[in-house]
């Protein structure tokens, strides 16, 4: 660890910035900062103060940064034993009244861009990507930075992490919290301290990580109590937590059975779950997978509204095609997506209107799962719509799509290799997944650190949020699903060595459910899935 110069020294250069920040590994390593909150003083929020600048004190063991504001002290300190570092962060009311906080935020930017030693672009592909994960369990919260080959996991000691999904309470106004949020490029942030928080006079609040070196991601899944079930399930799944000393609290909509000191959830969708046991509280974030037919159901007559966006034309074909919600009168509903698909894209293959990320993949796997010979397109309207194509994003979904339809049919497969030696002519596009879901279409076996990446976009099977930073992926559920979609493409040839908490098949089944459970409000990641072979 140091600051500026090695004042101190701890793993894999842990570097602390002047505002109590730390970077680990490289400069475009993972960041971890506590920042100071807004503070409203006095009645209706009537003050604002400002924080001095940083004070920093330093020993050879240790680096507190110490910031004031009108009676209030902020403060972050790091301190190193030889096989520990501990991360304190603290506001103490100093006032004779009582303030009330906005949010207090612990930043993570998990390195969005693979770090490349020459500082070109694209530049070379670092084989372990930086990653940050977070899992905002409240008391139980557990943090992992991983660069340059080196793997820190921190626990909470003391306080609790969370959730920024909690929201403000009414009384704060959300309109002065612009200068709140982390440097543009940070890709999430947590809360140590929730919005609306009161400290009397004399107060103090105190937040507190412990981290330590690990040696494998399955050593960084150990931290999470051993009691904790698999959090994403399949539709209709139940979730037990055996915890009969803790109090379960969830949301009404949730069925909540208590039998033998175990508790059995049922539910739909993202659901918050609450474990209370000697004064202290664990968040879980449950994700119970939505009934796919059910809501392709709900979505049918949207589809065959002719104001239907392009992109949810590709999607909608795709997920109608692959998961059908009746019998009687389907054809109907993706026959008039089909040809909205062609009328797509044949505006795509006149260079009339840009191509929406991964859409052509969409297109064609949709069509061709509808039953239509895309691949011996007659009219050229599929080799010209290729040529503006977001590089190679669903296009091995795609040819696959079209080789198992055309198995299925009985139908000369000759034209299907015709469009494979056309797409794999392209140079190597600067989206990794879809290069990786390309080879894995054609039965290319992936290197080791392709495996690993992919892992990782995954979640590795653990609870909370993992970002993986990899060039030209950007994160979210629309990723995830693609991930899903490119490990059920390899199967069996994706044989990852290291120790995992899990196997990147079982990895990708959870993936699956936690995306399936935000099917309410996102269609998009759907369609990838729909895609993955099962």
């Amino acid at each position: 660890m140091t600051v500026t110069d090695p004042a101190l020294a701890w793993g894999p250069g842990l570097t602390v910035g002047r505002i109590g920040d730390v970077t680990v590994g490289h400069e475009e390593g993972p960041y971890l900062a506590p920042y100071a909150p807004r503070l409203i003083l006095g009645d209706e929020g009537a003050e604002e103060p400002e924080w001095s600048p940083p004070r920093e004190d330093r020993a050879p063991d240790e680096v507190t940064v110490v910031r004031q504001a009108d009676g209030v002290t902020f403060g972050v300190r790091h301190h190193i034993e030889p096989e520990t570092w501990d991360l304190r962060v603290w506001l103490r009311n100093g006032r004779t009244s009582p303030i009330t906080l906005d949010r207090c935020v612990l930043a993570l930017n998990p390195a969005p861009r693979e770090y490349r030693p020459d500082g070109a672009w694209p530049g070379t592909i670092v084989p372990n990507p930086s990653v940050g994960w977070v899992w905002p369990a409240a008391s139980a919260g557990l943090i992992a930075l991983a660069a340059d080959g080196a793997l820190i996991g921190l626990r909470v000691r003391q306080g609790e992490l969370l959730s920024a999904s909690l929201g403000l309470p009414p009384d704060i106004d959300p309109a002065g919290l612009s200068k709140l949020r982390p440097p543009e490029g940070f890709q999430d942030e947590w809360l140590w301290l929730d919005g609306g928080t009161t400290l009397l006079p004399g107060q103090q609040a105190v937040f507190a990580l412990q981290g330590r070196l690990y040696d494998s991601w399955a050593a960084v899944g150990g931290l999470v109590p051993a009691w904790l079930p698999p959090l994403s399930v399949a539709p209709d799944a139940v979730i037990e937590i055996d915890r009969p000393d803790a109090i379960v609290t969830a949301p009404a909509a949730l069925e909540a059975d208590d039998l033998d000191g175990r508790t059995f959830l049922r539910g739909e969708g993202p659901v918050k779950v609450t474990l209370t046991q000697n004064n202290k509280r664990v968040t879980l974030d449950a994700a119970f997978a939505f009934d796919v037919p059910g809501r392709t159901a709900e979505l049918a007559c949207d589809w065959t509204s002719p104001y239907l966006p392009d992109l949810e034309v590709a999607t909608g074909l795709v997920v109608a095609a692959h998961w059908p919600a009746w019998d009687e009168g389907w054809d109907e509903v993706t026959g008039t997506l089909a040809e909205r698909a062609w009328e797509r894209l044949g505006r795509l293959a006149q260079g009339r209107e840009e191509e929406v990320y991964g859409e052509t993949g969409l297109l064609l796997a949709g069509l061709a799962a509808t039953g239509q010979d895309v691949a011996a397109d007659t009219t050229g309207v599929v080799a010209e719509a290729l040529e503006f194509a977001h590089q190679r994003v669903g296009l091995g979904l795609a040819v696959a799509e079209l080789s198992v339809a055309g198995l299925l049919r009985e139908r000369d497969l000759g034209p299907v290799q015709a469009l494979v030696d056309q797409i794999d002519a392209w140079p190597a596009g600067r989206d990794w997944l879809a290069e990786l879901e390309w080879d894995a279409a054609l039965g290319r076996v992936p290197a080791q650190s392709e495996l690993t990446k992919l892992m990782l976009l995954l979640g590795a099977g653990l609870p909370g949020a993992l970002v993986c930073g990899v060039s030209g992926v950007p994160s979210g559920d629309e990723s995830v699903a693609r991930a899903v979609a490119v490990a059920s493409l390899l199967g069996d040839r994706a044989q990852l060595a290291g120790d995992w908490p899990t196997t990147l098949g079982q990895a990708a089944e959870l993936a699956r459910w936690k995306v399936l459970a935000k099917f309410a409000t996102d269609l998009t990641p759907v369609a990838w899935l729909a895609l993955a072979p099962t």
